[in-house]
């Protein structure tokens, strides 16, 4: 007797190396729940955008590809800024749906999903509903293998809910495609002189070299080309050691700052990131006349879309991998660039009854363990967290690249997830915060060894910034008074406390992080020093 699509596709996830389930249960999705396998860990997210959030997470963390489980048509529609922003990061999720009973689709019946492959684009590398109960398990195969081939991001498969007891087709046994499609070696050796003969060269390294495991690579790369090492615009995680001397900054998101930063450099390599992304217009080129750039990327997008340069279609962290091996005959230079980092240092007066943001971040990174991971949702504060908690070699960092709010609560609880004897600390801001608050619940429940550290201005000072920037003083809707994070914390099951001084917010931070519980710990703050960009 032929297996289940149920029996078949539980058994391809354990096969795949996929240990955990995010989702939140519905009615199209419940026969895939019988005789659910002891090994798979089905997490719930009490909201698809934290559901899919949490994936994204885990994902990040392993290394492997995430599976989110959400309802039909509206379940999707809920998470569809986390889809947005999984895309975005290039993280490896598979998003699978319910759909209604196939006998009832001509039908349109309550709960059907009309035209379901359609929903998710175009943020999706692909998305389909099989034509037969049958290829089920040989689609989602397939999904699987695409989500995690580079560039890798968001598939999605969209499952109708009788088609979990018919008959599977059998998934033929196979391994993915494995390998490194490396430029031309005349391509190489092209680079390789330019590096090498630079008299100020730079490196702007974005999410995806520290993806692929290179940031190894890219520090023995700057040690033996002397260069400035900058973080590209607006990147997902940090490639390169903050603390590290060869480390020169933050290249900010608009033509004229890039421009400004890179001025002096000869040669500059972009890796890992496209070239460039920007949030705010400027004029001018994104880099001075006379300035060689080279991109390397594994995203054909990015190398059509690149403002400058020349581009190489390759993975980025080998290829820097690879630079490094090629560079290393000439030994270990000194720093060549011109000197002074791109970041703020200074510090905003606190106002009353408050600390300066600044004291706030410094206060946390003291007591950060060497292997922490840290996830950012506070953009009115980046620049003085940039300066006061930089990432040191050993931690982890992790931003949504697409700049919606909503992802960092719970992709906090599914890095933790992936990995419980890391730590995991969650800054966010008090408006961030409130998204997906309801992830907290799952941190609860799971025992999620997460502290969220809410900065709390009781407002979204971002966009008072941001106006601030754009003439515009006075648009409404920028103040959050009567809202008490601890308060709502607690009603999810997690501790929380509000801290009002740098030695409290040390004290209570350390006791959070050993005691690898969630904590939600409040730190009212006043305005951040100096203008976002």
């Amino acid at each position: 007797m032929n297996r289940t699509v149920r029996e078949i596709v539980h058994q391809l996830l354990q096969d795949r190396g996929i240990t955990h389930v995010f989702g939140n249960p519905g009615s199209t999705e419940m026969r895939f729940f019988r005789d659910f396998p002891a090994d798979l860990r089905y997490v719930v997210g009490l909201q698809e955008a934290s559901v899919i959030a949490m994936a994204d997470g885990h994902a990040r963390a392993t290394g492997g590809v995430g599976l989110a489980m959400v309802h039909s048509a509206s379940g999707l529609g809920h998470g569809l800024g986390s889809l947005f922003t999984a895309a975005r990061n290039g993280t490896p999720l598979v998003v699978l749906a319910g759909q209604q009973t196939r006998s009832l689709l001509p039908h349109a019946p309550y709960l059907q999903a009309q035209d379901a492959a359609a929903f998710p684009r175009p943020h999706v590398k692909d998305a389909i509903e099989p034509a037969r109960a049958a290829d089920v398990p040989e689609l989602l195969a397939q999904a699987i293998d695409l989500a995690a081939a580079p560039p890798a991001g968001p598939v999605f498969v969209s499952v109708p809910e009788d088609d979990w007891d018919e008959p599977g087709g059998e998934v033929a046994p196979r391994r993915a495609a494995r390998g490194l499609l490396l430029p031309a070696d005349s391509a190489l050796a092209e680079l390789v002189d330019d590096l090498t003969g630079a008299h100020h060269p730079a490196l702007v390294l974005g999410g995806a070299v520290e993806a692929g495991g290179g940031r190894g690579a890219a520090v023995a790369l700057a040690r033996s080309l002397g260069a400035a090492v900058y973080a590209a615009p607006l990147t997902d995680r940090a490639a390169f050691p903050e603390d590290d001397p060869h480390f020169a900054g933050f290249l900010p998101p608009f033509a004229e700052g890039v421009r400004a930063a890179l001025d002096g450099h000869d040669v500059v390599l972009v890796a890992g990131a496209p070239v460039f992304t920007f949030h705010v217009p400027s004029d001018g080129p994104v880099i001075r006349p006379g300035t060689r750039l080279w991109h390397v990327t594994d995203d054909p997008g990015d190398a059509s879309r690149a403002l400058a340069g020349t581009s190489l279609l390759a993975p980025p962290a080998s290829t820097v991998g690879v630079l490094a091996r090629l560079t290393a005959a000439a030994g270990t230079v000194p720093l060549r660039a011109p000197s002074g980092r791109t970041r703020d240092d200074a510090v905003a007066p606190p106002a009353a009854g408050t600390l300066s943001p600044e004291a706030a971040l410094a206060a946390i990174a003291a007591v950060l363990p060497d292997d922490a991971r840290i996830v950012e949702e506070a953009p009115t504060h980046r620049n003085a967290m940039h300066a006061h908690l930089p990432i040191r070699s050993g931690q982890d960092f992790h931003v949504a690249a697409s700049g919606g709010l909503g992802w960092g609560m719970p992709a906090a609880v599914g890095i933790a997830l992936a990995d419980p004897d890391r730590p995991v600390v969650c800054v966010i801001g008090d408006g961030s915060s409130l998204y997906s608050v309801q992830a907290l619940w799952t941190a609860a429940q799971h025992g999620a060894g997460v502290l969220f550290a809410v900065l709390d201005n009781g407002g979204y000072a971002a966009m008072k910034a941001f106006g601030g920037r754009l003439g515009v003083s006075d648009a409404p809707g920028l103040d959050l008074p009567g809202v008490d994070p601890t308060a709502l914390a607690r009603g999810f099951g997690v501790g929380a406390a509000t801290a009002g001084t740098p030695d409290e917010v040390r004290s209570m931070a350390a006791t959070a992080i050993a005691g690898r519980r969630p904590f939600l710990l409040r730190i009212p703050v006043g305005p951040a020093a100096g203008a976002l960009y």
